[in-house]
């Protein structure tokens, strides 16, 4: 079993959808849960490195403006 939505949220058009590219990945021995869970994780993975690249450089233009204010 695979949870593609809620109701209100998926239209009926979208599940169905979901539920071919879902067949799909099974007729190729791979496991639609375990994919969904993994690209998940891939993308918190990412999201999280942006964070740090963000994080990152705001402290390196603070660090600019404070040096610029000395002089």
């Amino acid at each position: 079993m695979l949870a593609l939505g809620l109701y209100p949220e998926v239209s009926l058009a979208d599940a169905r959808t979901r539920r071919e590219d879902a067949s799909k990945l099974v007729v190729n021995n791979i496991d639609p849960g375990d994919k969904k869970k993994s690209d998940k994780i891939e993308q918190e993975e990412a999201r999280t490195f942006e964070q740090l690249i963000v994080s990152g450089m705001q402290q390196i233009k603070s660090g600019w403006k404070n040096i610029a204010s000395e002089y």
